[in-house]
Formats: C-alpha cells, structure tokens, sequence
C-alpha cells in the first residue's frame, strides 16, 4: 500500500502550490506542470525530479504562472 503512485494533496496559497504524492521508494519521480493546451496537446514542463533513495511521501512547493490554469502530473519509473 505505501508502494503505489498517488497524488494526495494539492493546495494554492498566496501564489505558491504545495503538490503532495506518494511514489514509493527506490523510484525517480518527476513532477510535472502544464499550463496550456496548443493543438497537438498538452505542453507538460518538469517542475521537479527525486531521484532514489525517495521518501514514501514526498512534497513540492511550486510557484508557477500566476495568470494560468494548470494541472499537474507525476510519473514513476521503478529501479
């Protein structure tokens, strides 16, 4: 259960997001962001990278484009 890829918290304050997620360990974990859409899809922009040893649950403070709309997204890739 503590090795599975999840987003588990996500908060806006003054500017600056704070993503939480679960990646498990012995894992490179990549935070990702993107803040438009162009016609070919979604322009994605790595805002962090953890790489092993990693902690189970992992936190981010983020202070992107403060004019846009965004999403975020991690990936995992196991070692």
């Amino acid at each position: 259960a503590a090795s599975r890829l999840a987003l588990i918290g996500l908060t806006r304050t003054g500017g600056v997001s704070a993503v939480r997620w679960i990646g498990g360990r012995s894992a490179t974990q990549w935070l990702e962001r993107c803040v438009s859409e162009t016609p070919g899809g979604a322009v994605w922009q790595a805002v962090f990278t953890n790489l092993p040893a990693t902690a189970v649950t992992n936190l981010h403070f983020d202070q992107g484009p403060t004019n846009a709309r965004g999403f975020y997204r991690i990936k995992a890739r196991r070692h």
